[in-house]
């Protein structure tokens, strides 16, 4: 639930509209709506760090792809409220759903992009994209293969290199947009604090943080929203 929208709520906070998948949900402490249990704690995060700032809006389900995402986006869970508020912010993290059901770096990078330019084409307020952060659930690699194995027909051994080439393709097209929309859009990088200082293999994320090596606990949440705050200042 949500107060409304900034130029409404009693305290007349700026909308933050948080776009996603089960990672965004989290901030709700829900998986496709039901209650989760490994997210304890994290709605209490958004307590402390958003909700003193913002007047937050969760727009997330567990297991969304950019297609879907766009599909509901176009489909009236973007209310007209929300585009014409000027002060909105909407902060989208998405596709490594795409990556982890075997889309290539490039589908998967022009599905963030088609998401993202569809937000700044329908609303009036400012963006910020979240970089597709760090995965070490290598085990689900097998699952995916085929169509997607190495040369060998053997499966990949780590989801990292999809993920970094992905964020590499979906920097070049933010900069490359970033004319058109002037100052209302910022990519930003949160993954640095998720990613394993071990270089042991298959340890490529710090579970202290992202126990299930996928999707950040409380603890995990926390620098989640530390990094939205700075990465939203002066938008």
């Amino acid at each position: 639930e949500r107060r409304g929208v900034s130029s409404g709520n009693k305290d007349n906070k700026r909308s933050l509209i948080l776009i996603g998948d089960s990672i965004t949900e989290e901030w709700k402490g829900t998986n496709m709506g039901q209650p989760e249990s490994r997210w304890n704690g994290v709605p209490e995060v958004l307590k402390e760090y958003i909700e003193p700032l913002f007047d937050p809006l969760v727009l997330a389900i567990g297991g969304d792809q950019t297609q879907h995402l766009l599909w509901r986006l176009q489909n009236g869970e973007l209310l007209p409220s929300m585009a014409k508020d000027q002060n909105a912010i909407f902060a989208m993290l998405i596709g490594t759903n795409n990556i982890g059901s075997g889309f290539l770096p490039e589908q998967t990078h022009l599905g963030v992009m088609a998401v993202a330019e569809y937000i700044l084409s329908s609303t009036s307020g400012n963006l910020v994209m979240l970089q597709i952060l760090p995965r070490g659930d290598s085990y689900r690699l097998p699952n995916i293969c085929p169509p997607r194995c190495q040369s060998n027909g053997k499966p990949f051994e780590s989801f990292m290199p999809a993920v970094t080439k992905s964020n590499n393709a979906i920097l070049d097209s933010v900069d490359a947009l970033k004319p058109k929309y002037e100052k209302r859009l910022r990519l930003i990088d949160c993954g640095e604090e998720f990613r394993s200082s071990s270089s042991a293999p298959n340890n490529e994320v710090d579970t202290n943080v992202m126990p299930d090596s996928l999707h950040p606990n409380a603890k995990g949440s926390k620098i989640l929203a530390k990094c939205i705050l700075n990465g939203i200042k002066d938008s």
